[in-house]
């Protein structure tokens, strides 16, 4: 089997662990805090909550550019490692966390450890055959995309029988797997350390935003990733607000997350794999204009059995977007500078999903929740616009930098 295979499978259980330590521990993050944190007061655990889970986003905006420079300088599977052996550290940590201020602090440490993410993309890139890394991206996301989906099933499943405590050392235990999975397996391609100037960290950000069409692109996976994560952080609000059948809200609630989830971990690999054929630029622009539409029509849905349906197709595009943004990273970098490429845009990625929950609930007590779908899709659907008018009509002044 090739190299660049094998490298992708064992990114993509991976990815699947990391997403399931992950979305295992955080959404029960409200209770670690008044059992076993003494936030008793409701005020309080809403704003700890909302400081804790939007930590690691920001020190992750903070350092992934110098990661992901150090990447290109001293070889990716060496930030990869890194990443494994930072994430698994800081959710060992957490495990002793006796106060809120202190898991706030593990937070930050959490995101500026980390990067796995954007340095195994980086590899894979680097690594695949030009006509495969489409799909090569899309196998990775779909290890993330369930690791997302089962991740809470996983959590529900421990805190029934034991302390909620326990989860972080369990995640700490996937982490290290992965670590050791990663330095056994997987192998980097042989890269030639950039030297003189454009080794330079300053040098990596300058020539990032004068390289088109990466700065469109990097602004177009913010407003994604802010439309994605500010409709989902209200997701549980809007079901409630349908005519539901007998079974508890929670239920309903579980099966629209679900149905998006699934539908982007069968999507990634396939649109991926399309994505080869007809270009990722075409792509990215397919995948926009099918989640607006999809959002504008979640928010006019009449019946839940509908907002499903209309879920599915969104879980379709959100599964290939990501996998094409990061296709049209690793197309437009130069050779040297993936790393530091892949960094940059995991950057930009992180600040739409903090800004997501946090503008999302501006506008949701602005406008309604189906206001915040509306808005979103109306973002995303100008998104498209952009994109043909200034990639698509334009991808032949795009020349890769050598």
């Amino acid at each position: 089997m090739p190299q660049w295979k094998k490298n992708v499978m064992v990114f993509f259980v991976a990815f699947f662990i990391i997403d399931v330590t992950y979305s295992m521990v955080m959404p029960f993050l409200p209770l670690f805090l008044e059992r076993d944190l003494g936030v008793t007061s409701a005020a309080e655990v809403k704003l700890w909550n909302g400081l804790i889970y939007g930590a690691s986003y920001l020190t992750m905006i903070l350092f992934g550019p110098l990661w992901g420079w150090l990447g290109d300088k001293y070889g990716r599977k060496s930030m990869v490692l890194r990443s494994g052996i930072g994430l698994t550290i800081s959710m060992f940590l957490m495990t002793y966390a006796t106060n809120a201020w202190q898991l706030l602090l593990l937070r930050l440490l959490n995101g500026a450890l980390s990067g796995y993410f954007p340095a195994a993309n980086a590899m894979t890139a680097a690594s695949a055959p030009p006509d495969k890394v489409g799909s090569a991206l899309g196998t990775n996301m779909a290890g993330a995309m369930a690791g997302t989906v089962l991740g809470p099933v996983v959590g529900g499943v421990l805190i029934s029988f034991m302390p909620i405590r326990s989860s972080f050392m369990i995640a700490a235990i996937g982490c290290a797997i992965v670590t050791l999975l990663t330095w056994i397996y997987v192998k980097d391609t042989d890269v030639e350390k950039s030297i003189g100037e454009r080794s330079g960290f300053i040098y990596g950000l300058k020539q990032a935003f004068h390289t088109k069409p990466l700065p469109t692109i990097f602004l177009l996976g913010t407003v994604v990733q802010f439309a994605l994560v500010g409709t989902n952080a209200f997701l549980s609000i809007y079901v409630q607000e349908f005519p539901l059948g007998a079974h508890d809200a929670t239920f309903y609630i579980t099966l629209a997350t679900a149905v998006t989830g699934l539908a982007s971990v069968f999507g990634a690999p396939f649109v991926g794999r399309y994505s080869d054929q007809i270009g990722a630029e075409k792509m990215v622009a397919l995948c926009l204009i099918v989640m607006g539409g999809t959002l504008i029509l979640q928010s006019f849905a009449q019946t839940f059995v509908l907002f499903l349906i209309f879920r599915f197709l969104f879980g379709l595009a959100v599964g290939g977007v990501t996998p094409s943004f990061n296709t049209l990273i690793s197309k437009y970098s130069p050779y040297d500078m993936e790393s530091r490429f892949f960094s940059y845009n995991n950057s930009f990625f992180n600040f739409g999903m903090l800004l997501g929950p946090t503008v999302g609930g501006w506008i949701s007590t602005a406008f309604s929740t189906r206001g915040l779908f509306s808005i979103c899709s109306v973002l995303l659907l100008c998104c498209f616009v952009w994109v043909k008018l200034f990639i698509l009509n334009r991808k032949e002044q795009f020349k890769p930098q050598i």
